[in-house]
């Protein structure tokens, strides 16, 4: 028997997600009109072992991986960053929930994680290492959801520069972050 603290699996829309904060994210993505696709396939990994991406968003082009602030592993990253260099692909990072979260495209360009490691200071914990990489992300691969100016669609943009904000956004973060599953509730 194990005392580690498990998600709760949550349905939604006929889904049965792995954990409530999924289950935000795909609120999210209804409210957004972004069509997903959760868990769409398992890929075999170059350098052995498969990953499993949480969502494929088909109209952004990017498969999706969720996590909850201060929960990811070092292994979980390196899946990641592996899938995503190998992908054809980017990886939309996303930690946290809604109205508290952060977004990260991660790509081909990606740092190898043995040259950040030579970056890092001798000693670092596990969860240092993973904040330090992040941190890394966050200067060059922040991104957010902004309406396109050509075609209306949504579409990811890169951050510092301020998206223009717009209501249906700002709408669907505040509905995801509101649903409701306990009781037979449905979002």
């Amino acid at each position: 028997m194990t005392d580690e603290i498990r998600p709760l699996e949550t349905f939604y829309e006929g889904f049965r997600f792995r954990s409530r904060l999924e289950a935000r994210w795909a609120v999210f993505f209804t409210e957004m009109q972004l069509e997903f696709e959760y868990e769409p396939e398992g890929f075999k990994l170059p350098g052995g072992g498969a990953y499993l991406p949480d969502f494929y968003l088909p109209s952004l082009g990017v498969f999706a991986e969720v996590k909850p602030k201060g929960r990811l592993s070092t292994a979980d990253l390196l899946k990641m960053i592996e899938f995503a260099k190998a992908s054809e692909k980017p990886l939309l990072l996303i930690v946290g929930p809604p109205t508290q979260h952060e977004m990260f495209l991660i790509d081909k360009s990606a740092m190898e994680w043995k040259f950040f490691l030579e970056l890092s200071e001798p000693g670092e914990t596990e969860e240092e290492l993973v904040s330090g990489y992040l941190e890394n992300l966050r200067d060059f691969s922040s991104v957010t959801l902004a309406l396109s100016a050509v075609d209306n669609r949504w579409t990811l943009v890169f951050q510092p520069l301020p998206p223009p904000v717009d209501l249906g956004f700002s709408q669907a973060l505040l509905k995801a972050k509101q649903a409701r599953f306990e009781h037979g509730e449905k979002g």
